[in-house]
């Protein structure tokens, strides 16, 4: 299969990285200059790429996605599938900037960087003519760097608060567990360590146990204990309400880069 990135930011690194690691079949081509690796196929032009690849991911910055698509659609036909991981860039917008050819067929996704690390997780949803073979293949592909959930177009706008953004609320915590455990005497990197590996744990329990995050949160907190004493100082101080701030915060500015795109 071979698999054109049109955009190599931190995205579209991690992702081609990610399938080259999990699958040997794969081949990946790509337009930017300041990538170099033996294992990537470079391209001078977006004709030539495209005309290579079978999927192709768009991966560019939100500001310029609509003149890159734009250009792109030019050589896009029925052989394709596009796949765009641009924040904002809604399945309306690419039918109707691909509207004067052949092609319709597109996947419109939002995967998070720790693909990189086989442990991402990203949400997508088909235009209508996508197949079930097209699915399958996309799901296979993300499905090999994390967790791959279809959801309602309605829903896409959230989908950066809870995934797509959210690795960085988790290392903000991590960072501030590691900082608290150097003023408590630790070594940098050994409270970093500690600190990323109980978030990773902690995380794996809710995903494996099914189980709510509070019963697993009662099952750590004795009564009158150490653990109970630091969670009520983290509900006394605002935890969950600033979480809650940050993620309709993050949808807001998903908003608005949308319609700006």
């Amino acid at each position: 299969m071979k698999i054109g990135f049109i955009g190599m930011g931190n995205m579209g690194t991690a992702l081609a990285k990610g399938f080259l690691a999990s699958s040997k079949s794969l081949e990946i081509g790509y337009i930017d200059s300041n990538v170099q690796n033996d294992k990537l196929e470079q391209f001078s032009s977006y004709k030539e790429l495209v005309e290579w690849a079978e999927i192709v991911f768009l991966a560019v910055k939100p500001q310029i996605c609509e003149g890159v698509l734009r250009e792109v659609s030019a050589y896009l036909s029925k052989k394709h599938l596009l796949v765009s991981v641009v924040a904002g860039l809604t399945g309306e917008r690419i039918s109707k900037i691909c509207g004067d050819g052949e092609f319709c067929r597109y996947i419109v996704a939002m995967p998070n960087t720790p693909m990189l690390v086989r442990e991402g997780v990203c949400c997508y949803y088909p235009s209508e003519e996508v197949s079930e073979a097209d699915i399958k293949t996309v799901e296979e592909l993300f499905g090999c760097v994390g967790l791959v959930q279809r959801v309602s177009v309605k829903l896409m706008d959230a989908v950066p608060a809870i995934s797509g953004s959210a690795p960085a609320y988790v290392y903000e915590l991590i960072r501030a567990m590691g900082q608290a455990g150097i003023e408590q005497g630790f070594a940098g990197d050994v409270a970093y360590k500690l600190a990323a590996q109980t978030v990773l744990g902690a995380a794996k329990m809710v995903l494996e146990t099914n189980e709510h995050p509070d019963v697993l949160q009662d099952r750590v907190c004795s009564p009158g204990g150490s653990t109970i004493e630091a969670v009520l100082e983290l509900k006394k101080n605002g935890f969950e309400s600033a979480v809650h701030k940050a993620m309709e915060s993050c949808t807001a500015k998903i908003i608005k880069m949308k319609n700006d795109c």
